[in-house]
């Protein structure tokens, strides 16, 4: 450390010897700098501040039912693309500066808007100050105002621009989705149309009706077999001799002696049975139709009573219940030829859905794919009719209230003194500078013109030992001219500092 200050010492006294080159470098130096700076042009600076309110009550009270912006981020897109060469052509077309500024064309003028343009942001206070600088004040002051609005226009009207583009694009896909839609239900009509009776738009659908259509058949054939054993047994009745009354059910025993009130009960019965092929066992009709046979059987029970209560009643009997065997034998028959076409018809059924077993997979993952692409389509369709009443909504309370409360709190003013350039502290500068290339060039000439001060120095560079120094001793004239070289040297470096404070004067003053 003690070598290090001891070197520099050396470099600073080195420096210090060549003094007389610091202060010519500086005076000329400093006369040029402050002369450059003298003939610096004024620039007038006018800026103005804009307060943005992005908060809405409308948020609260909508409640999703329309689509808010987001204000802030739109503003601040607006302020990131403002300072560009499409906006500053149109804010120099805006401004007239053509006219203002003569001499220069449009190119040149939006060159200086877009280096000259100061945009500060304030993002917690949402403060916005736009500013320009130019030779001329009433340039800066109209550029500025221009700015602020085009600013305002751009925050508020970009918004709605592209709410309307929006709108546009949603019915455009809502008039796509609509004839998507029915494209995909003729096709799907037409599928059903063609493979009809064999899709029902569920999985497993098929192969229920098959199992279904299998046990409906073996129900038909199990009841057929025993209308059939009720038939054989009736004909067993019709060829004996003598029907013993025992032998037949509560329900087959004569009800009436009377021809004609046994073909109103066959007649009623046959229509049971048509009814039975059609209706359910708890069907108004069914019910109000076997009362009715109900009563007919009750009235003949009640004849036959009274007919068996004379003379001849047996045979009277007899005959009556033959004729009643007859009558539920051929309702017997009735019956199994209905049952024979009712089985008929079910194995017709159960052997064309069995036919149809292989290419039933491929039909219902082709119907199975058309329905849900139909559905992904229908879906798609009331999402887009959904946003377009938002957007129907959102246009509304765009065009009714301001999304973004844009307010000038200062205003631009035409600027009275110039704000740049900074004449008092481009001249210390300048000041500065000269002495520091001075000092620089002092040094370099120390560097290049090497002398030996100390012992040390001189044991380093010859490498041999030091025995002894001789000091120095100014004579009288000597020293008389060392004391005339440092005032003059004081005066010409007093002189420079007088020069550098009668310019910033000047330049203060004026």
């Amino acid at each position: 450390m003690e070598h290090i200050l001891e070197q520099l010492l050396v470099q600073l006294r080195a420096v210090w010897r060549r003094r007389w080159v610091i202060l010519p470098v500086a005076w000329l130096i400093s006369l040029g700098g402050w002369a450059w700076v003298h003939q610096l042009p004024d620039e007038f600076e006018a800026s103005a501040q804009v307060y943005v309110d992005t908060q809405s009550l409308l948020d609260a009270l909508l409640g999703g039912m329309a689509v808010r912006p987001d204000a802030e981020q739109r503003v601040r897109m607006v302020s990131n693309t403002l300072i560009t060469r499409p906006n500053m052509e149109e804010v120099a077309r805006n401004a007239d500066l053509e006219a203002l500024v003569p001499g220069r064309n449009l190119e040149g003028i939006v060159d200086d808007l877009v280096s000259g343009v100061r945009l500060r942001v304030a993002r917690q206070s949402g403060t916005y100050t736009v500013s320009y600088r130019h030779h001329r004040p009433e340039v800066a002051h109209r550029v500025t105002e221009e700015l602020v609005n085009f600013f305002m226009e751009q925050g508020i009207g970009a918004t709605r621009t592209d709410l309307a583009g929006s709108q546009r694009f949603i019915q455009r896909q809502l008039e796509s989705y609509e004839e998507r839609l029915r494209e995909k239900e003729r096709e799907l009509e037409q599928f059903r149309h063609q493979h009809a009776g064999l899709v029902y738009g569920r999985d497993g659908a098929f192969y229920n009706r098959l199992a279904t259509a299998a046990q409906r058949l073996e129900e038909a054939e199990l009841e057929l077999r025993e209308v059939e054993r009720q038939r054989d047994a009736l004909r067993g009745q019709m060829a004996g001799e003598r029907i013993d009354p025992d032998d037949l059910a509560p329900s087959d025993r004569p009800r009436s002696a009377l021809v004609e009130l046994n073909e109103r009960i066959a007649a009623y019965t046959r229509q049971l049975d048509d009814m039975l092929l059609r209706y359910a066992d708890q069907h108004p009709d069914v019910r109000a139709t076997r009362r009715l046979i109900g009563d007919l059987q009750d009235e003949r029970a009640r004849l036959l009573a009274e007919a068996g209560g004379g003379d001849g009643g047996d045979a009277l009997t007899e005959d009556l219940m033959r004729q009643q065997v007859g009558l539920a034998l051929a309702e017997a028959e009735i019956r199994v030829s209905n049952l024979e076409a009712r089985v008929e018809e079910f194995r017709e059924r159960h052997q064309r859905l069995s036919s149809a077993v292989d290419e039933i997979p491929e039909i219902e993952a082709r119907f199975s794919e058309l329905t849900r692409d139909y559905r992904i389509l229908k879906e798609g369709y009331e999402r887009f009719r959904a946003t377009r009443e938002r957007a129907a909504i959102t246009g509304d309370v765009q065009a009714q209230t301001d999304t973004v409360d844009f307010r000038v709190i200062e205003p631009a003013r035409l600027p009275a003194s110039p704000a740049a350039p900074h004449r008092p502290a481009l001249a210390s500068a300048v000041l500065m500078l000269g002495l520091v290339a001075g000092s620089g060039l002092a040094f370099l000439i120390a560097q290049l013109r090497t002398t030996v001060t100390t012992v040390r120095t001189l044991t380093e560079w010859t490498g041999r030992p030091c025995l002894g120094s001789v000091a120095y001793v100014a004579t009288p004239a000597r020293r008389r001219r060392q004391w005339i070289e440092r005032a003059v040297y004081t005066a010409v470096a007093a002189g420079l500092f007088g020069a550098y404070g009668v310019t910033v004067y000047t330049f203060m003053a004026g």
